[in-house]
Order: structure tokens, then C-alpha cells, then sequence
């Protein structure tokens, strides 16, 4: 995550989308955990850019952070309505090529795609399973 701060910093990212788990808060976690580990990516922290936390989940509806979160956001066809006024150099950031890689494409932005190594319940590594079959296809000869 420190890379990704510094990614933002340097390439003057307008927009960040993050996407909530498992980088800010586990699957294990309760949902409260989230509002401590916004401070970092709220600015002042990033004064030029302004972030959007992007989950499919919806357990995160209640809590009040001081950031947008998009709940529910059925990725990779978010609605646009939630993604509206984009700056000029937006970047999701997200750790599936096909929901979080095709909502870059969608967008249009440039994606970050974070590797998670760590563990995960059975919906989520069915996922990188399909993730990375997909991103073997895709990606075979580049």
C-alpha cells in the first residue's frame, strides 16, 4: 500500500478508487475497522487527489468516514452515477483483473493491480482463481 501512496503522489492521480477488501479491511474484520484506516488516504493526506472506496460488499453502508464509499457497487458495472466527475488521471486500484481491471478499462483509468497473499474466505479465492486463469489468457504473449 505504501507503493501505491507513492504511485498517487508522484503521477498526480486526480481520482483514486480502492477497493475496501481485503487492503483496508480484512474479510475477517469487523466493518468499524474501516473508519481508522481512512485517515490515511483522506486528505490532507493526498491533498490532489480525491478518494472513493469501490466494494461489492454491503456491510460498510452504516459507518461514517470521511470519504465516499461506494457500497454494494456491483463491480465491474458501477453504476456511473457513482463515479461521476472524474479528474483527469483517475486510478482504481484493486486486486481482481476482472472486476476491478474491467471497472478501470470501464472508467476509463489506469489500474493498479495489487497482489493479496494473504488468506481468504472461499468467495474470494474462487475469484483469483478465475482471476488468474483470465489474467493467463490474456495476457500470454505480452
Amino acid at each position: 500500500m505504501d507503493d501505491l501512496r507513492r504511485y498517487v503522489l508522484e503521477h498526480g492521480t486526480t481520482d483514486l478508487i480502492l477497493d475496501v477488501e481485503p487492503w483496508l479491511v480484512h474479510w475477517s474484520e469487523p466493518a468499524e475497522a474501516l473508519v481508522p484506516r481512512v485517515a490515511r488516504w483522506h486528505n490532507p493526506a493526498l491533498p490532489q487527489c480525491t478518494v472513493r472506496l469501490c466494494t461489492n460488499s454491503t456491510r460498510f453502508r452504516s459507518l461514517d468516514v470521511p470519504v465516499r464509499v461506494i457500497n454494494a457497487a456491483r463491480k465491474p458495472r458501477t453504476a456511473r452515477c457513482h463515479l461521476d466527475r472524474l479528474g483527469e488521471r483517475p486510478l482504481v486500484a484493486g486486486d481482481l483483473l476482472l472486476l476491478d481491471g474491467l471497472l478501470a478499462r470501464r472508467v476509463p483509468a489506469d489500474f493498479a493491480w495489487l497482489q493479496w497473499r494473504g488468506v481468504s474466505p472461499p468467495w474470494p479465492r474462487a475469484l483469483r482463481v478465475a482471476d488468474r486463469l483470465a489474467a493467463s489468457l490474456l495476457l500470454v504473449g505480452r
